[in-house]
């Protein structure tokens, strides 16, 4: 018997074995690198992002303040309502004081009730009282009790 091996595996060498042909060819047009914008472009786009954004600083107060203007007005419409009520609430009441007050109509609720008048009428002038406190802490109207008990 041989020493071969029944299957050999070809061997491949580290570098191909063929070398591809490149080949350079050349524009007949002027060789150029990309050209910049122009900066007067460059400025005006900026100018353009300045105005934008100024403007939508400016419309975004104007919708902050005119919602400010429209809630100062809602609550000074509640206000005048309010006032309006108050208003006539205090004059019903005027005019229910006034009726109440009124000396015919309260001598016809005390004579239904059993009242008479006085036949003498007194009155007491506390204007030069002085008002004092006793050792009890109690206030002390001397002068009006000694003018009540010279009645």
């Amino acid at each position: 018997m041989s020493a071969q091996p029944a299957y050999s595996r070809p061997r491949y060498s580290a570098q191909p074995s063929y070398t591809p042909s490149i080949t350079v060819v050349r524009g007949k047009g002027k060789s150029q690198a990309p050209q910049a914008l122009p900066s007067v472009l460059v400025q005006a786009a900026v100018v353009a992002v300045v105005v934008f954004v100024l403007l939508a600083a400016v419309g975004f107060c104007r919708v902050t303040l005119t919602s400010a203007s429209a809630s100062a007005a809602i609550q000074a419409k509640n206000l005048d309502s309010e006032i309006y009520d108050a208003r006539t609430s205090g004059a019903d009441l005027e005019v229910l004081q006034s009726s109440l007050s009124n000396p015919s109509r309260i001598r016809i609720q005390a004579a239904s009730l059993g009242m008479v008048e006085p036949e003498v009428v007194t009155s007491i002038n506390l204007a030069g009282d002085v008002v004092t406190v006793n050792e009890q802490g109690a206030l002390s109207l001397s002068g009006s009790a000694q003018a009540l008990l010279a009645l």
